[in-house]
């Protein structure tokens, strides 16, 4: 069964040049390991956004915020299962 996940970065002090491209390294490592399909990107006011489908959030969370973590984006992260 798919499922859709969506997952908002935060960043306090408002987005810069390394914040997008950190979010095109998060994007294409989720699917370059096989985590999920990206389906959709953007952006807004101190933040970055995605949605993906995965075929099970529960088995594949503890990879995601490995992958959050190792990029230092899991503090300001919210990952909303849908």
């Amino acid at each position: 069964m798919e499922d859709e996940l969506y997952i908002r970065i935060n960043f306090p002090e408002g987005l810069n040049e390394d914040d997008l491209s950190i979010r095109y390294i998060f994007s294409d490592t989720l699917e370059a390991r096989g985590i999920g399909t990206v389906v959709s990107m953007g952006t807004g006011e101190g933040f970055f956004d995605l949605n993906l489908i995965l075929d099970n959030f529960e088995d594949k969370q503890s990879e995601i915020r490995s992958i959050l973590e190792s990029l230092n984006l899991l503090q300001n992260a919210e990952l909303i299962p849908g």
